[in-house]
């Protein structure tokens, strides 16, 4: 009886948030003229540091396994993640002019919400870019995966490393995502 009664995010809750990161990811993909590859990266790095949860992404993508690494090594697993997630988004939305609107917001818990938006390059072509969003203690909402025209991220990631940490411990994996990022910036 005594316990409070959570309530489930509203819409106007994110559109000023997910507006503020649009803009900043937008500004980024804009200038791929004027910007060097890594000064991009350094760029889109400080926005997935301060809008995505690196620690939650982390233990989602390895699961069980998660707990078996070092304080030190989950801060380099979060920092090699911090730096695919940038690169992706370099390599992927790389032709520097493109148009975003929020589609919608379904909350999907009280603790949970999807950001619906939408893409679409110079070209014409349309894209759904879509984010899901943890409310963490502090009542502050991150991004713990992004949904790209169906295929999720986390998934994607979570397949990918979740499989290389098995085959080789945590030397393989960061081999594994080190060669990834490289890939991404080539």
């Amino acid at each position: 009886m005594g316990s409070q009664r959570q309530t489930r995010p509203r819409p106007r809750d994110f559109r000023s948030v997910q507006s503020i990161r649009d803009q900043n990811l937008l500004h980024s993909l804009h200038q791929p003229s004027t910007r060097s590859w890594q000064q991009r990266m350094a760029y889109l790095g400080s926005i997935v540091r301060s809008d995505f949860d690196g620690r939650e992404i982390a233990r989602l993508t390895l699961g069980p396994d998660y707990t078996k690494l070092e304080p030190f090594q989950k801060q380099i697993f979060q920092e090699l993640l911090t730096q695919y997630t940038a690169a992706s988004f370099t390599r992927h939305f790389n032709n520097g002019k493109a148009a975003k609107r929020i589609a919608g917001v379904q909350s999907l818990s009280p603790t949970t919400a999807a950001v619906l938006t939408r893409l679409q390059t110079e070209g014409g072509k349309r894209h759904t870019l879509d984010y899901v969003l943890m409310r963490d203690p502090n009542h502050s909402w991150q991004i713990v995966n992004v949904v790209a025209d169906g295929v999720s991220d986390l998934s994607l990631k979570r397949d990918k490393y979740a499989a290389e940490f098995a085959k080789g411990g945590f030397p393989r994996l960061v081999t594994k995502m080190r060669a990834e990022i490289t890939h991404l910036a080539g």
